[in-house]
């Protein structure tokens, strides 16, 4: 790693700015690459560096060729001429580069310079939170985590593609099998069939009203997902783990779940919950009910991602999710969620299907079938969510009073990348399920 000399100094390379000046100054056919890779302010550390590529842009962007002359007139213009060393500096830069072939390679190692600084600056200003506590410790861990990401995503920015290159790579990908996957099944069969599962890399919402088993729903889901070997972790803010493991149980075994949370079975049942609870432990099934707010989820979603392979992950439910910042209306922190899970989705491939709340307008209507506008405190969820899942219980009145209940209605009410429709799933009370007995059901 090229680094100056002096080791109390900041990470740098002036040599290296100097080089990337002079092969502008020398051959303006280089400026346009150049840029691809020196792309933010503050890329160069010295500031009379920074001051002459911001004068080369604009001249470059004014039409006019970058010479000497012209940039020294920018320079002049905008009265910093003297403070970079006049135009006699600008000569230096051009005598020092005998040619311009290797502006890449040194615009990549400013570049470099410029990230090593960064995660320094991060690291101190880590260090500084931590001990003057003017934040949370998961606030600040998510924050350095985040702009440490920001960091990372920093540099070449590939730019416009011709369309020859995409359709080449487009039926190149189908030929070698190397498609990537755009949905991944629920395990429903019908959801699958309508819409082939749930947007792979994106934000899917399951909204409902209060006890009307979302819940329920997203462990389906889960736990098919899981029994087919995707990688699946659930993020819980309604229930405990054990809470979930014993519903968990109660699918696989096919015991009512009141029998399941028996302190003591005896017989058949405690056989069935020994080979459930076996078959649930080799599944690649990760519970997590400790995040208790909103850094501490994307900290632990990052986590999961990069550590544990997960592809899949279920958050039951947003709104219960504790804002970073409490002091901006509860509709805007809904908002920042909603549009922080779906960047984060895009940007690690993760599949993430959430719950949400519905508000209390569907219970007026008539039918009372829920529509998108019915999603509580935030539009955003809909402009952020690939596909948007409206759950129903037609026959469970708005006390929360089963009445013959024995279905759900789910409305696929968007669908970025496919079709919409509605398909109905069978309740069972007994084991807090919905089943598809056409579809993936437990033995």
């Amino acid at each position: 790693m090229m680094r100056d000399a002096d080791h109390n100094q900041p990470p740098q390379n002036l040599v290296a700015e100097q080089s990337v000046l002079g092969c502008m100054l020398l051959d303006n056919r280089c400026v346009d690459a150049v840029r691809t890779v020196l792309n933010k302010s503050g890329q160069f550390y010295g500031s009379a560096h920074q001051t002459i590529s911001e004068a080369i842009f604009a001249v470059i962007e004014s039409g006019k060729a970058a010479d000497i002359l012209t940039v020294a007139e920018e320079l002049d213009r905008r009265q910093q001429l003297a403070e970079i060393g006049g135009a006699q500096y600008l000569m230096e830069l051009l005598e020092s580069t005998p040619h311009a072939a290797h502006h890449q390679h040194y615009a990549e190692i400013v570049r470099d310079r410029w990230l090593d600084r960064g995660v320094i600056g991060i690291g101190t200003d880590l260090i500084r939170e931590q001990h003057d506590g003017s934040k949370e410790r998961s606030a600040i861990i998510a924050d350095a985590e985040q702009r440490l990401h920001s960091l990372m995503e920093s540099g070449v920015v590939a730019g416009p593609r011709a369309i020859s290159d995409v359709v080449l790579d487009w039926v190149t990908e189908r030929a070698s099998g190397r498609v990537s996957q755009q949905y991944i099944p629920t395990g429903y069969l019908r959801w699958d069939q309508l819409t082939g599962g749930v947007p792979a890399g994106r934000v899917t919402t399951l909204a409902a009203r209060t006890s009307h088993g979302k819940t329920s729903l997203l462990q389906g889901v889960g736990l098919r997902m899981a029994e087919v070997g995707v990688p699946v972790a659930i993020f819980s803010y309604e229930m405990s783990a054990s809470e979930l493991m014993g519903r968990f149980v109660s699918v696989l075994s096919r015991l009512p779940l009141e029998i399941v949370q028996r302190l003591q079975l005896t017989g058949a049942d405690a056989h069935a919950v020994t080979v459930a609870a076996d078959r649930l432990a080799a599944l690649p099934l990760l519970i997590d009910d400790s995040a208790p707010d909103e850094a501490s989820l994307y900290a632990a979603l990052r986590v999961a991602v990069r550590r544990r392979g997960i592809r899949v992950a279920i958050i039951d439910y947003m709104q219960l999710i504790e804002p970073t910042d409490r002091r901006v209306p509860r509709e805007q922190q809904v908002a920042n969620l909603s549009r922080s899970l779906c960047k984060l989705a895009m940007t690690t491939g993760l599949t993430i299907i959430t719950a949400a709340q519905l508000n209390r307008e569907v219970e007026k209507r008539e039918g009372k079938r829920p529509r998108l506008s019915d999603l509580r405190e935030s539009g955003a969820i809909e402009n952020d969510s690939a596909m948007v899942a409206l759950l129903s219980r037609p026959n469970k009145d708005a006390d929360g009073i089963d009445t013959f209940d024995s279905f759900g209605e789910v409305q696929i009410a968007k669908n970025r990348g496919g079709r919409t429709g509605a398909f109905n799933l069978t309740w069972w009370p007994s084991s807090a399920e919905f089943r598809d007995d056409e579809g993936m059901e437990f033995p």
